[in-house]
């Protein structure tokens, strides 16, 4: 049995969703010293203008509100981190695919 046989061999969408899962792996990599700024930023408790607090306050709560809508709306508790991860997934490949979209429509 060769490897043209299996259906739908090249399996273009798994290695295309393996390639967004890695950029976004390699770009949360690449940024943890910045990430890391953020999170001593919001600790501690001089304002900088560098990294603005209330954005992130206003995610965390936001995320803590959404949990809790989640919960009365009867999703167990386990399923929403998965939610969560979900999001923050879509609004990291986004922008990716809406660029290479774009490239595409300009040829």
């Amino acid at each position: 049995m060769s490897l043209g046989t299996l259906p739908s061999f090249p399996y273009e969408r798994s290695q295309v969703m393996g390639g967004y899962l890695a950029l976004a792996i390699m770009s949360m990599y690449h940024g943890k010293r910045y990430f890391w700024s953020i999170i001593k930023s919001i600790l501690t408790t001089k304002s900088t203008m560098k990294h603005p607090r209330w954005a992130i306050w206003g995610l965390i709560s936001g995320l803590i509100l959404l949990f809790f809508y989640y919960k009365q709306n009867g999703m167990s508790f386990w399923v929403s981190p998965y939610i969560f991860y979900f999001i923050f997934f879509c609004l990291l490949v986004s922008p990716v695919y809406e660029q290479k979209l774009v490239h595409q429509l300009m040829r």
